[in-house]
């Protein structure tokens, strides 16, 4: 009889375990179901993020193609004027030539 009842406590033992053990491994399954969606969740964000900073990229890529070619237009203008400054200097200094000889 005392063995009977040895095992019939050996057996309440090991339901304690198992349940022990089956609420662990619950526990467990909540913990790796809320890691996995914060990680789909962080992926999500972080591809967000850089589909952004592409288009800011891209914007600001666009910007500098618009200001080279600005300064293009204004290198070229600036070459203009600088020759039509100096056919104006050559202009004035005949002129004064042509002035100082008819006063000679």
């Amino acid at each position: 009889m005392a063995t009977y009842r040895a095992e019939i406590e050996s057996h309440k033992l090991n339901e304690r375990d198992f349940t022990s053990l089956r609420a662990q491994i619950e526990d467990l399954q909540r913990r790796k179901n809320a890691l996995e969606q914060s990680m789909v969740s962080f992926q999500g964000d972080f591809e967000a993020q850089i589909k952004s900073q592409e288009k800011v990229i891209t914007s600001l890529n666009n910007e500098l193609d618009i200001l080279n070619h600005n300064n293009t237009d204004k290198s070229q203008e600036s070459v203009e004027i600088t020759e039509q400054t100096q056919a104006v200097r050559i202009e004035i200094s005949q002129k004064d030539q042509e002035t100082r000889g008819l006063h000679n």
